[in-house]
């Protein structure tokens, strides 16, 4: 390998100068590119990775677009219903008309429905659009919710189940009774219609939807159709992380005899001994090297029943003589040595019988 394949291509991923310059959240601004709406240096440009120098002519929708970054701004407004949260309302009354005489471009964070109202972002800083819009940061998003009817304990109990909505099952949502008909969910997945397929898997219609709360961000006394910028330290909360609801594993079961908090050794892992088989169970008992309690007594009587063990570890040792048995009786009962050669006449000298030990016998 080279030395100049370790040099990074020149220039910056056009994607993130588009975020930078305001147009959108890096995100947002890869589907741009990628619908063929961006051109650099004349030629139209569909992959957000592509590498933009300094000095490149850039045109969105054949609009030169400032080679300076914009000066970032976020404000929190107070949608009322019947806006669309969209840059383009295809006739209808979007939620930037109103920011209109601002010189600087602005995209919504996020979205609310038509019908919904409440707590809406409008901002042009990608960094912080990007960091509240991601579905890995999790916000929180609070809703203030009216209802046709007053709902029974079995309809909350349901609101608050996994429900499956559109072929996705939800995490648990938290729901709580404000008062007979008006309902608080807090959620931090956001699927689109979500509270209002909850309500009618309930058998609650929605009569009022309206969200009151951003990550600890709350939209307080600002009235309907206003809105009013947000503060360093109000955006400095925002960007902190948010940990969201985590799915936990529930332990794995210790063994018999483990201590309740084990102490763990170097690697920083529980000290529960040897790893054991898995069973397909997460949290099956370790197998501790003993057969179970029946099997084992079934497998001791049979142990017990079989002449060649006598279950006794320590049994006796081989000494190393061969049993003579077998040879007296294929003589007729004569004696012999053990290897089967007759004895009952005694030998001497200094024959074979003589040096090896032969059994004598009167």
């Amino acid at each position: 390998m080279t030395p100049s394949s370790h040099t990074p291509p020149a220039g910056e991923r056009l994607q993130n100068i588009l975020a930078a310059r305001g147009i959108a959240s890096r995100r947002g601004a890869a589907d741009i590119i990628r619908a063929g709406r961006v051109t650099v240096n004349g030629e139209t440009i569909t992959e957000p990775g592509f590498r933009v120098t300094a000095d490149a002519d850039l045109l969105l929708d054949g609009n030169e677009i400032s080679a300076e970054p914009e000066e970032r701004h976020t404000y929190i407004y107070n949608k009322p219903a019947g806006e669309v949260s969209s840059t383009d309302g295809q006739g209808a009354r979007t939620v930037l008309d109103i920011f209109a005489g601002l010189p600087y471009r602005l995209v919504p964070v996020g979205r609310l429905d038509k019908d919904s109202e409440g707590l809406l972002l409008i901002s042009n800083d990608g960094d912080l659009i990007q960091h509240l819009t991601h579905p890995r940061y999790a916000h929180t998003k609070t809703y203030e919710v009216y209802v046709d009817l007053q709902p029974t304990q079995e309809q909350m109990e349901t609101l608050r189940s996994p429900l499956t909505l559109e072929g996705y099952t939800i995490r648990p949502v938290p729901v709580e009774r404000l008062d007979s008909r008006r309902l608080k969910f807090v959620l931090s997945e956001g699927r689109h219609r979500q509270i209002r397929l909850m309500c009618e898997q309930a058998g609650l219609r929605v009569q009022r939807l309206r969200r009151v709360e951003l990550s600890g961000l709350a939209l307080g006394n600002l009235r309907v159709g206003r809105y009013r910028e947000l503060t360093p330290q109000e955006i400095t909360r925002l960007l902190q992380p948010h940990p969201g609801p985590i799915q936990r594993r529930q332990p794995a079961l210790a063994p018999r005899g483990a201590s309740e908090h084990p102490t763990p050794h170097h690697g920083g892992k529980p000290a529960f001994g040897k790893p054991t088989r898995f069973d397909g169970r997460r949290n099956a008992p370790r197998f501790d090297g003993r057969r179970s309690g029946d099997r084992q007594e079934r497998y001791s009587d049979e142990r017990r029943d079989t002449p060649s063990f006598d279950g006794r570890r320590n049994a006796p040792r081989f000494d190393g003589r061969r049993d003579t048995s077998r040879f007296n009786e294929r003589a007729g009962n004569r004696t012999g040595d053990r290897f089967g050669n007759r004895t009952d006449t005694p030998r001497s000298g200094r024959g074979y019988g003589s040096r090896r030990g032969s059994f004598r016998h009167s």
